[in-house]
C-alpha cells in the first residue's frame, strides 16, 4: 500500500492549523545537537540482532520501568527490552546469546520545535482510537494531526523535536488547546526533498551544525545526501575544506552498498538484475579494490554461465553417441527440456553429473543416467542405471498429469500405470515430487509481465459452493524450477488485497519492469487472499475465514513454486487479529506468523499453549486504541515472552496509534530469512488445543470429527476449557504410536521423515492397542499431494481408527 495510507489522507489545513502556522512560523528555529546515554546491541541465538538500544529487563509487558530505562541497572528479569528511541523490543531473556560492547550511539539533532514543545499540566494523548487526518509536514517540521481519543476528536499540532539516524521525535507543540504526546517514526517517513528543507530552516549558521547534518544522513547509510550537505558545508564554511576527503570515502560507502544489493539480489536468484547492477557501477570513481570486487563478481557470474554452456553440450554429446535408437528417441525430449530450462539457478541439480562426467570408468548411458536423475529428483538423488532413470523422467509426466484432473477414474488409471513402472516407486515419486513445477498454469493475463495476478479458485468439494479470490505477486526473474519463500499477507478492515501485496513489493515501477518493495528485493512471493466480505468491520474467527485464507495458499502452490517450510503468515489489524488466531489453530503450516495492530480474543486466548509451535512477531503502535495494547494484551504477551519455548518478539512503536509500520519491514524481513525460521519436521510428541471444529488436524494426526462437548460457536462464543491432542510416537525395534483426542474417528498420516517402515507398527488410540505391518501406498502418496499441495512433504500412508 502506499506509504501511510492507512492512517494519513490528503487535504487542505484548517483554519485553525492555518492560524498555528502564522504564530509559530515567527518562532525561534536553531537546533542544537542533544545529550545521549550509552546503548547496546542484542544478539538473539537465532543470529538476529536488535539495537543498539537501551536496555533492562522487565517481569511483565505492562511494567512501568520500560518509561525510564537505565542501562546501568540492568535486572536479570525473564524479559529483555531494547529501547532504540523509535521502537521498544521486547524478547524472553533465553533467547539471547550475547550482548556486544556498547554501541557508539546515533547523532541526534535536537531542532528549534523542542523550545515549543507541550508540557507541564497539559493533557496526555492516552490513546489514538482512529486517524481522521494528517497534513503533511511543512518546511519547518510542522504538521496538524486529527485524530478520535477516549475524549473525543482532537486536532494537535506537531513538530518534530528531533532527528537522528534511525528515527524522528514529533512532538504536541504549544498551541490553544495542547496535548502532550511523543510519537516517533522513521526518518524515511518524512519525504526526501522535505527532510532536506526541514534540516535547512533549522539550522545554525555554524559549520558544526551542518556536519551534524552530515553525521545523521551518514548514520540512516542515506550517502549522497550525506555528501551533498557535506559539499555544500564546504561551500558555504571554507575552513571545512580539510573534510573534503570525506566526500570520497561517501563514494566507497555508497558502492559498497551497491555491492550489497548485488549480493542480495543474486541470493534470491534476480542473477539479470544483479549482472546489471554490476556493469552499471561509475568505474572511473572507484578505487583499484573496488574495481577487483566487482570484476570478480561479474567473472562468477560468467564462468556460471559458461558451466550451464558446457553442461549442456556435454549431455547433447554424451546423447549422441547412444547407439540404440529407441533410447535415443526416449532421452531426446528430456535433454530438450534440460536445454531449455537449464540456469545458474537450477545448476545444482547437475553437480553429480558435472563431478563425475570425465570418469572413464562411466560409460556413456551411465553418464546420461546421472544427469537424467539429477534433473528430475535433484542433487544426490542419481542412479547410474539409465532404463531405471528414464522410467522416473516418465513417471515425472503421469504425476503431473495426477496433480491436475480432478476426474477420479483417471487418477486410479494413473496410478495403475505407475504401478507398472520402475519409476513409479513411492521412493522416486517423493523425490520427483520436490522438484516438479507447479502442476497448474497461471491465468492468462495481458499484465503477466508484471507478476501480479488475480485467481479466483475453482470450486471443490472443500469450498461449500464459496467463491475464493486472492492476488499474487511474484518475484523478479520468478523460475518455476526453484523454490521462494511466500508471504500470506491479510487486509485490514481499512484496505484491500491490492493495497496489502504493495505493503511488501511496492508498486509495479514500469522502468526498472519489476516491483522495488522489500519482499520483492528478497525474492518473496506475496499473497494477498480476498478472505473477508464487504465492508467487513470485524475478524470474525470463523471456519469460512480461514477457509479463504487456506483455499488461497493450497491454490497458489499449485500455480507456483512456493517452498512450503517457508510460508509466513501476515496481517494488519482486523487481519492482524486473524494472524494471531489462524497461526495458533495451524501451527503445523506456517514458519512464522507476523502480527500488525493485532489484539487476542476468542479462540486465540484459548489456543495459547499451541504457541511453541509457531513463531511469533507482534508490531502494535503503543498509543493504539484504549485501553492501550499493553492493557489489552499484556497478559497474553506475557504468557510468550517468560516462556523460554516460545519463540516471539514484540515491538510496540512510541507513540504510535493504529498505523501500518512500514519502516519495520527490514526488520521483519531479516526475521523471516533465520535459519531457525523454516517450517521445521513434524514433531515426534505433541500437545495441542482445539474448541473449533475446523480446527481438527495438525501434523500426522488428523481428527475426522470433533466431539460436540469440544466446540465452541464463534458467533456464540464463551470462554471455556479447550480440547486437548496428544500424540506421540517412536522408532526402537518397532513404530510406537500414541494418540488421544476428543472425538469418535482419526486418521494417522504416515511418512518416512517420522516413521521406519520396514519395521511393524503398534498403534495405541484411547485405550485400544493395535498391531501391524504397513507399507507406503502410492495412492495416498499422490492423493496427498494434490489435496494439501504440499509436495515437499507428502504423507506415504494412512490407517484410520
Amino acid at each position: 500500500m502506499p506509504s501511510r495510507a492507512l492512517i494519513f489522507f490528503p487535504g487542505s489545513t484548517t483554519t485553525f492549523a492555518v492560524l498555528m502556522w502564522i504564530s509559530l512560523l515567527a518562532m525561534y528555529s536553531g537546533f542544537a545537537l542533544t545529550s545521549f546515554a550509552q546503548e547496546s546491541t542484542v544478539v538473539l541465538k537465532s543470529g538476529m540482532t536488535i539495537g543498539p538500544g537501551k536496555l533492562t529487563s522487565v517481569s511483565q509487558v505492562d511494567d512501568n520501568a520500560i518509561s525510564s530505562i537505565q542501562t546501568e541497572t540492568f535486572n536479570a528479569k525473564p524479559i529483555i527490552v531494547i529501547d532504540d528511541d523509535l521502537r521498544v523490543t521486547y524478547v524472553n531473556q533465553n533467547l539471547i546469546a550475547n550482548m556486544p560492547p556498547r554501541a557508539t550511539p546515533l547523532q541526534r539533532i535536537e531542532t528549534g520545535n523542542a523550545s515549543l514543545r507541550a508540557s507541564g499540566s497539559h493533557s496526555r494523548i492516552a490513546g489514538v482510537q482512529a486517524a481522521v487526518s494528517v497534513t503533511p509536514f511543512d518546511p519547518f517540521g510542522r504538521r496538524v494531526y486529527s485524530l478520535l481519543t477516549p475524549q473525543g476528536q482532537a486536532d494537535v499540532l506537531q513538530g518534530i523535536t528531533e532527528i537522528s539516524g534511525a528515527y524522528v521525535k514529533v512532538e504536541a507543540l504549544n498551541a490553544d488547546k495542547t496535548y502532550i504526546w511523543d510519537m516517533r517514526l522513521a526518518l524515511n517517513a518524512v519525504p526526501a526533498d522535505r527532510l532536506r528543507e526541514i534540516f535547512i530552516n533549522h539550522a545554525n549558521p555554524d559549520p558544526q551544525s551542518w556536519l551534524n547534518i552530515v553525521a545523521v544522513y551518514s548514520d540512516a547509510k542515506r550517502y549522497i545526501e550525506a555528501r551533498d550537505f557535506l559539499l555544500e558545508a564546504i561551500r558555504r564554511f571554507p575552513e571545512l575544506e580539510n573534510q573534503r576527503a570525506q566526500v570520497k570515502q561517501f563514494y566507497v560507502l555508497l558502492t559498497s552498498q551497491m555491492f550489497e544489493e548485488v549480493e542480495l539480489r543474486s541470493k534470491a536468484n534476480q542473477i539479470a538484475f544483479a549482472e546489471s547492477l554490476l556493469r552499471g557501477f561509475p568505474l572511473d570513481r572507484l578505487s583499484l579494490e573496488t574495481k577487483l570486487k566487482i570484476n570478480g563478481k561479474l567473472s562468477e557470474i560468467v564462468e556460471n554461465q559458461s558451466k550451464v554452456k558446457s553442461a549442456l553440450e556435454f549431455i547433447r554429446a554424451d546423447a549422441e553417441k547412444i547407439a540404440n535408437e529407441e533410447t535415443k528417441k526416449q532421452l531426446a525430449p528430456f535433454i530438450e527440456e534440460i536445454n531449455r530450462e537449464l540456469t545458474q539457478a537450477t545448476l545444482l541439480r547437475l553437480s553429480d553429473y558435472n563431478r563425475l562426467r570425465d570418469d572413464k570408468a562411466l560409460s556413456d548411458e551411465q553418464r546420461l543416467a546421472i544427469a537424467i536423475g539429477g534433473w528430475f529428483m535433484g542433487f544426490g538423488e542419481s542412479e547410474t542405471n539409465l532404463p531405471v532413470m528414464l522410467s522416473v523422467a516418465h513417471a515425472r509426466d503421469l504425476v503431473q498429469k495426477y496433480l491436475t484432473t480432478n476426474s477420479i477414474p483417471e487418477r486410479e488409471s494413473l496410478i495403475d500405470r505407475l504401478k507398472t513402472m520402475e519409476g513409479g516407486n513411492p521412493k522416486y515419486v517423493a523425490k520427483l515430487l520436490k522438484l516438479i513445477k507447479p502442476p497448474l498454469p497461471l491465468p492468462e493475463s495481458e499484465n503477466a509481465e508484471t507478476g501480479r495476478f488475480v485467481i479466483e479458485v475453482p470450486n471443490s468439494a472443500e469450498s461449500s459452493g464459496m467463491v475464493t479470490k486472492y492476488s499474487i505477486q511474484l518475484p523478479p526473474e520468478y523460475d518455476p524450477n526453484l523454490r521462494y519463500p511466500c508471504i500470506v499477507s491479510l487486509h485490514s478492515q481499512f484496505s484491500g488485497p491490492q493495497a496489502q501485496l504493495e505493503w511488501w513489493t511496492g508498486p509495479y515501477n514500469p522502468d526498472w519492469k519489476m516491483c522495488l518493495g522489500e519482499a520483492s528485493r528478497h525474492g518473496y512471493i506475496v499473497i494477498a487472499p480476498h478472505w473477508t466480505k464487504a465492508k467487513q468491520p470485524l475478524y470474525n474467527y470463523t471456519e469460512d475465514e480461514h477457509a479463504r485464507v487456506l483455499r488461497s495458499l493450497r491454490d497458489a502452490m499449485r500455480r507456483t513454486s512456493i517452498d512450503a517450510d517457508r510460508v509466513f503468515l501476515c496481517g494488519h489489524h482486523m487481519g492482524g487479529d486473524a494472524v494471531w488466531d489462524m497461526a495458533l489453530a495451524h501451527p503445523d503450516i506456517w514458519a512464522g506468523a507476523i502480527a500488525i495492530g493485532a489484539d487476542c480474543e476468542k479462540y486465540a486466548i484459548l489456543y495459547g499453549e499451541n504457541a511453541r509451535y509457531v513463531p511469533l512477531y507482534f508490531v502494535v503502535g503503543a498509543l493504539d486504541g484504549a485501553p492501550a495494547p499493553r492493557a489489552r494484551n499484556g497478559k497474553r504477551w506475557d504468557e510468550f515472552l517468560k516462556n523460554a519455548k516460545v519463540d516471539c518478539m514484540l515491538t510496540l512503536y512510541h507513540g504510535r496509534g493504529r498505523d501500518h509500520f512500514q519502516e519495520e519491514q527490514p526488520r521483519l524481513i531479516e526475521w523471516m530469512k533465520l535459519s531457525k525460521h523454516r517450517r521445521p519436521p513434524p514433531p515426534k510428541d505433541f500437545t495441542v488445543k482445539t474448541a473449533r471444529a475446523s480446527d481438527r488436524a495438525f501434523w500426522w494426526l488428523e481428527v475426522v470429527e470433533l466431539t460436540s462437548d469440544s466446540i465452541v460457536n464463534p458467533l456464540l462464543f464463551k470462554p471455556g476449557k479447550p480440547a486437548e491432542l496428544e500424540a506421540s510416537l517412536s522408532v526402537g525395534q518397532e513404530n510406537s504410536i500414541r494418540v488421544k483426542f476428543p472425538g469418535k474417528q482419526c486418521v494417522i498420516w504416515l511418512s518416512p521423515e517420522t516413521v521406519d517402515f520396514s519395521k511393524r507398527f503398534t498403534f495405541q488410540v484411547r485405550d485400544r492397542k493395535k498391531s501391524m505391518e504397513i507399507r507406503p501406498n502410492l495412492s495416498v502418496l499422490l492423493e496427498d499431494a494434490r489435496t494439501r499441495a504440499d509436495r515437499q512433504y507428502p504423507y506415504w500412508e494412512k490407517v484410520e481408527f
